[in-house]
């Protein structure tokens, strides 16, 4: 069964899950995108985190709609990217993370701490996140290792909304050869003629490797360098204040 915990970015965040006392009883759980372009950065926040030694969760995403890139940030000692099954995020939109603390006291955290925090590149949004049952339900341990209760209300504490972000040109250009091959040129048919724009191509990391400047074109025509790595890449292109992302397989 699956649990919506996010909406979409158009939208004021609603929180989830408060809070607590000394050993938890009540531990409260937020998710915050912060957008960047193309790219969001889901930041994972916690409240009530007293004396936690344990938690765990799946989390879900449409991979039509967003790629997977990283995890960016590790707020809980102990935790690592050995924690999380990344093996199964960039293809198939699914996250698990296991953690576990051998101190007798747990963790404590302030309202607000992040626990981490996810890096995707938004392809056709709007996109979301979910959470999910399997194989992993979302479950925190107190320091005598029982599930504390996740209750969901709005958070008062963290005073954060999501951001408005534009995805599409007004059509959706298309792109051929693709998959395409490391050297080759990579056309681009926009949906009506252009005066003037830009793309820039990022690695499956994030990063960017290319970009350039186009005017007076309707078709785009893009000279991939012969340096380039198989594998998946993510093409943005800007048009006046519209921006649009299209993934891109090296062969």
């Amino acid at each position: 069964m699956m649990r919506r915990l996010l909406l979409i970015f158009a939208f004021p965040l609603i929180a989830f899950w408060s809070v607590s006392a000394q050993v938890s009883d009540l531990v409260k759980f937020q998710i915050v995108p912060e957008v960047e372009g193309a790219f969001a950065t889901y930041h994972f926040h916690v409240g009530g985190f007293q004396g936690i030694v344990g938690a765990q969760g799946t989390f879900t995403w449409d991979p039509d709609s967003m790629q997977f890139l990283e995890i960016s940030h590790y707020g809980l000692p102990g935790l690592n990217s050995s924690s999380f099954n990344t093996l199964n995020a960039v293809e198939q939109g699914w996250l698990l993370y296991s953690w576990f603390y051998s101190q007798p006291d747990g963790v404590v955290l302030d309202d607000c701490d992040i626990i981490f925090s996810l890096r995707f590149a938004i392809l056709e949004g709007p996109a979301e996140v979910n959470s999910s049952d399997e194989p992993l339900a979302i479950e925190f341990m107190n320091v005598n290792w029982e599930p504390v209760e996740i209750t969901a209300l709005q958070v008062e504490e963290c005073d954060f909304t999501s951001s408005q972000h534009s995805l599409r040109v007004a059509q959706s250009p298309t792109l051929y050869p693709n998959p395409v091959f490391a050297g080759e040129k990579l056309e681009v048919n926009l949906p009506i003629e252009i005066s003037s724009g830009s793309w820039k191509l990022y690695n499956s990391l994030g990063q960017q490797i290319d970009r350039s400047t186009f005017s007076n074109t309707q078709n785009l025509s893009i000279q991939l360098s012969p340096d380039l790595l198989p594998g998946l890449y993510l093409l943005e292109l800007t048009i006046g204040d519209k921006k649009s992302t299209h993934r891109v397989l090296i062969q």
